[in-house]
């Protein structure tokens, strides 16, 4: 071989290898993640193409972002067989909540609207304690039972 057949492959396989090393970049104007009580996403704004592929074992969209989802699978056990109600749900103003068996180790209830905002947190003095409601808006709204330090149950409560 001579130079000239040495230089031009020299040429081609650098030029092969520029042109696949950024198979996978994109100019977005912008990006971020969101998250809420119901998980977390990532967007970008400013992608102008990608593709999306469907088979049998699932969906692949090609472009600059992946999904990527963990779901935690387990029992929601309530400990030492306390039984936790919320009625009525839906409700208009006043919630009860009861706990049966109760004990002094159920510590608070906290309130969240739909986004995630916590808007109140109450202590449980007793095993049946009223939530006023009225002055919250229409919508969607959790709440959470915990002890000192771990969630013992959450409801998600429809106002209207």
């Amino acid at each position: 071989m001579n130079n000239c057949q040495i230089l031009s492959c020299l040429i081609i396989t650098l030029g092969l290898g520029v042109a696949t090393g950024y198979s996978q970049e994109s100019s977005n104007t912008s990006g971020g993640v969101a998250s809420g009580i119901g998980g977390t996403a990532t967007f970008s704004v400013g992608q102008t193409f990608y593709t999306s592929n469907n088979g049998s074992n699932g969906e692949v969209n090609q472009g600059i972002q992946q999904p990527y989802t963990v779901y935690l699978v387990g029992i929601n056990e309530e400990p030492n067989n306390i039984s936790i109600k919320v009625f009525p749900n839906p409700t208009a103003d006043y919630l009860t909540l009861k706990i049966e068996n109760f004990s002094t180790n159920v510590k608070n209830y906290i309130l969240y609207d739909a986004q995630g905002k916590q808007i109140l947190v109450e202590k449980i003095k007793g095993a049946s304690t009223n939530i006023d409601l009225s002055q919250y808006k229409k919508g969607t709204y959790f709440i959470k039972v915990k002890n000192q330090s771990n969630e013992i149950k959450t409801f998600k409560i429809i106002k209207n």
